[in-house]
């Protein structure tokens, strides 16, 4: 097998693991504010394939966060750049928007993925669970 064959394999190996996942897994662009990857999950908390929350772009939290989630965005993203252990993980809950109007309240866990250069906040990796019947 090649290099590149193996590669892939394991790419594809990574991808079922997130689609099998109960757990909804994203990879966030903190920059652009938009969302990178998200598996298949997504659809059957939120109601949107992973494809249409890709596609949202940069307005995809103001889309779908609770307004008062979303004005608390800000802070989270300062609590995560003045954290001095680069390996935390951060807890917290919020309201997302179900494709049927409902609000679903998700237990998200994030940690910083990747930084630039200039040490700002490049991507966050995260995962989020339906705690809505909670």
């Amino acid at each position: 097998m090649s290099r590149e064959q193996k590669i892939h394999e394991q790419e594809q190996f990574i991808a079922h693991i997130a689609d099998a996942s109960p757990t909804v897994l994203y990879l966030f662009d903190a920059i652009n504010g938009s969302v990178l990857y998200i598996n298949q999950e997504a659809e059957s908390v939120i109601g949107y394939s992973p494809q249409e929350i890709i596609e949202m772009g940069g307005s995809v939290l103001s889309n779908l966060y609770h307004p008062d989630d979303y004005a608390r965005i800000g802070e989270r993203l300062k609590s995560y750049k003045d954290s001095k252990d680069p390996s935390k993980l951060f807890q917290f809950e919020v309201r997302m928007k179900h494709r049927n109007g409902e609000w679903r309240w998700l237990l998200i866990r994030e940690i910083v993925y990747k930084h630039t250069a200039d040490g700002r906040i490049q991507q966050i990796l995260g995962a989020c669970l339906d705690i809505t019947s909670r």
